[in-house]
């Protein structure tokens, strides 16, 4: 069987960040991407980086974010991006050398075919979720909502120099934060396995990253709500209204309350676990592209709402029935649909799309409109759009 595989981004796991940046950038000046959460953190940068500049990026950030802060980003050839798969994303984008009317053009002129000769600034990943993989692939997404759009750029300028993987960045990721990029790379593992592109290398790096999501998400999860519950308990009733307050609900500040060694070493193994089956993820669909679940995902979460690690994962078991029985995909899946279910019981994730506030006519406009990721699915989206219909006839969970 012939196929090729490529993926040329550098990988260092499970390594201390600054060291690692300043043995890669040489002394050189850097730009810096992050999020506001991870602001405090380029205070320790400062210390190992001569930083130029830092831009801060909002979550999904749209197509006008990136008009305000192309000027700010010209000339650099060095980033930092410090987050998650927002700002990998804007990370990439930027570091293309045009201007923003000629990127204004690529997006427009879908993934951007044609441009082989544009310079690039070198792009040095440090994820602080295990989920996305945006730093193992070649493309960035750019919203649009307020014109219901999601834009794809898809270039090989797009792959970073080097992804660097320090567990410690994600050692406080909030629950439900933790629970969708993990689903998010879930996805992208099975998207990959029922996908037209599929490889044998691509295959069974999506089979290494299920197992270990399937495995050490719903332990984290188990963890994570453990301590927290404990911590809810001990605490006094004169400091309650300042710790919910403080962290809003149980889930956004849980990581803090795992306050003992033990519980630490724990939480940073299985946070390491899922980081590397997020980076198994990447590289799987890094060569195959999505598929039908993130087709159907995007207009959930541009017009409800509804966290992309959610929107692109609760359909998984309902696309598994809706696959050929006599394909390969389907035999490797067949036993991974309980798995699947299962872990949605362990971690409370429903499957009912009436829970995502999707009624019949939200079911029919969405596959009306289904974007050409659809169509790297061996699954047949009218099969599917007949399971969601019934399930949402019978209510069903």
């Amino acid at each position: 069987m012939a196929f090729s595989y490529f993926n040329p981004v550098r990988i260092k796991f499970d390594v201390e960040f600054t060291q690692i940046l300043r043995d890669e950038l040489g002394g050189q000046s850097a730009l810096v991407l992050t999020s506001r959460s991870f602001a405090p953190k380029i205070e320790d940068l400062r210390k190992y980086i001569n930083i130029t500049q830092v831009i801060l990026v909002p979550p999904n950030p749209q197509l006008a974010f990136f008009g305000d802060i192309w000027a700010q980003s010209r000339g650099a050839s060095q980033i930092i991006a410090l987050g998650g798969g927002s700002v990998i994303d804007a990370a990439k984008a930027v570091s293309l050398d045009i201007g923003f009317g000629e990127f204004d053009n690529l997006l427009k002129n879908g993934a951007g075919e044609g441009a082989k000769n544009i310079k690039k600034a070198n792009v040095y990943a440090l994820p602080t979720t295990a989920g996305t993989s945006s730093e193992l692939t070649k493309w960035a997404t750019i919203w649009e909502s307020k014109h219901n759009k999601k834009h794809s750029l898809m270039l090989e300028h797009l792959y970073c120099q080097v992804a660097i993987y320090d567990i410690s960045l994600m050692q406080n990721m909030p629950l439900d934060l933790s629970v969708h990029t993990a689903l998010d790379a879930l996805s992208h593992s099975v998207e990959s396995l029922w996908n037209k592109n599929a490889n044998p290398i691509s295959t069974n790096n999506a089979l290494r990253a299920m197992d270990l999501i399937l495995e050490y998400l719903p332990l984290l999860y188990e963890r994570l709500t453990k301590e927290a519950k404990k911590r809810v308990k001990h605490a006094k009733s004169s400091d309650m209204k300042s710790y919910f307050t403080e962290s809003r609900n149980i889930e956004s500040s849980i990581a803090k309350s795992c306050n003992t060694k033990s519980c630490a070493e724990d939480l940073r193994f299985l946070r390491q676990r899922l980081a590397l089956a997020s980076i198994h993820a990447g590289l799987a669909f890094s060569n195959t592209q999505t598929a039908l679940a993130h087709a159907i995902s995007y207009p959930l979460t541009m017009q409800f709402h509804i966290p992309h690690g959610l929107a692109c994962s609760f359909s998984l078991p309902y696309i598994i029935e809706s696959l050929p029985k006599k394909s390969l995909a389907f035999e490797i899946l067949k036993p991974y649909k309980k798995r699947i279910l299962r872990l949605f019981k362990q971690v409370n994730i429903s499957r009912n799309p009436r829970d995502y506030g999707l009624d019949s006519i939200n079911i029919r406009e969405i596959f009306h409109a289904l974007n050409a990721r659809a169509k790297n699915s061996i699954a047949k989206p009218k099969v599917l759009e007949k399971r969601l219909l019934k399930a949402i006839s019978q209510n069903k969970h």
